[in-house]
């Protein structure tokens, strides 16, 4: 099975934030989206989970555009400065809603209790009450216990200290689905990321392994000068060296 993104825009008003992009996704694989901020990462999520209809082109599951968005794809946006004041079961079992009509089953329950326990979450504290990190946690079990065959993160590392930016990825990198991940941290994309795809502009500079990262994509993409460092364990990138 596999995602195809064939040749989508989308436009604000005047402002094209996405141009005719294109790309797939196969089955287990960990893609990385990358870019400097307005580059149509967020959009580019969004467009896939069907919160924007694109201008032009078409998304793709299994070769057919009709499908159950809601039980096939689960989003997780940004994190959210408001927090409402409910217990991390609750909030996990909200995963569960595709598949719920006026209460949940014992399935509903029984998958809520499985994601929970991998993750090693507290069920019973409030949402309001954990960090950063914890509640990060909280919203990727919801997208998990909604056992979505597709995945999408923007920036589900952001603001977490880097105990917490290992774990989730080392969580995310463990899922047996396609997963697709908006990042700002390039050393991130590259340690965790089967492929890359980098955008500038709202359209696709590169995509394939980590050897679309250089200092002269970094340079004109980024606008800043980098060093590639390359030994046994993978490739660095240390920005800034002139």
């Amino acid at each position: 099975m596999m995602l195809e993104v064939r040749g989508v825009s989308v436009s604000y008003g005047s402002r094209e934030a996405l141009k005719d992009v294109s790309f797939e996704v196969r089955e287990n694989e960990v893609l990385g989206v990358i870019g400097p901020n307005g580059a149509g990462k967020t959009t580019l999520l969004k467009c896939i989970d069907g919160i924007i209809k694109p201008k032009k082109g078409k998304i793709l599951v299994d070769g057919e555009e009709n499908r159950e968005i809601a039980k096939r794809i689960s989003y997780v946006p940004q994190i959210s400065e408001s927090v409402p004041s409910v217990l991390v079961f609750d909030a996990v079992l909200m995963g569960r809603k595709p598949y719920m009509s006026w209460r949940p089953s014992y399935n509903d329950i029984e998958r809520t209790w499985e994601v929970i326990d991998m993750l090693g979450i507290d069920a019973m504290r409030r949402l309001a009450e954990l960090s950063g990190g914890e509640r990060q946690k909280v919203i990727i079990a919801r997208a998990l216990a909604q056992e979505p065959e597709i995945l999408l993160l923007d920036e589900p590392t952001s603001n977490l200290d880097i105990k917490h930016q290992v774990e989730i990825m080392d969580l995310l990198k463990k899922q047996e689905r396609k997963t697709i991940i908006a990042m700002h941290d390039l050393n991130m994309a590259v340690r965790y990321c089967d492929r890359l795809l980098m955008l500038n502009k709202g359209r696709v500079y590169s995509c394939g392994g980590k050897e679309i990262l250089s200092e002269e994509s970094i340079r004109e993409v980024y606008g800043i000068n980098a060093k590639i460092k390359k030994d046994e364990d993978g490739i660095w990138i240390i920005p800034g060296i002139p």
